[in-house]
């Protein structure tokens, strides 16, 4: 019984702990629009987004998002008006790293 228990706990930790990317709520903490400089490269930045790359590289590649939003757990780059249904970047806040991204629609 007390490995079973221990087993839960440890099952627990791991789900409360890890980092997922859902579309942060509407009280959590939000930073001002970053200025941008023009539109981004997105036939060759957007190519180049990985899983686990720095922050300061997808900025290199994207330039400046439109909005960030940050909660607990994750950091959310928009690059339209369209929030998680457009393009953005979804960063670990803990690390800064990418989880997860969503490039703009091919026209």
């Amino acid at each position: 019984m007390l490995a079973r228990i221990g087993f839960m706990t440890s099952l627990l930790v791991v789900l409360v702990l890890t980092p997922a990317c859902n579309e942060p709520e509407t009280t959590g903490a939000r930073e001002p629009a970053a200025k941008s400089g023009g539109e981004p490269q997105y036939d060759i930045g957007w190519s180049q987004i990985r899983r686990d790359m720095p922050a300061a590289d997808v900025l290199d590649y994207l330039g400046h998002p439109r909005d960030i939003r940050v909660d607990r757990v994750s950091t959310f780059w928009f690059y339209s008006d369209r929030g998680v249904g457009g393009p953005h970047v979804c960063f670990t806040t803990r690390t800064n790293q990418v989880l997860t991204w969503r490039p703009p629609e091919s026209k």
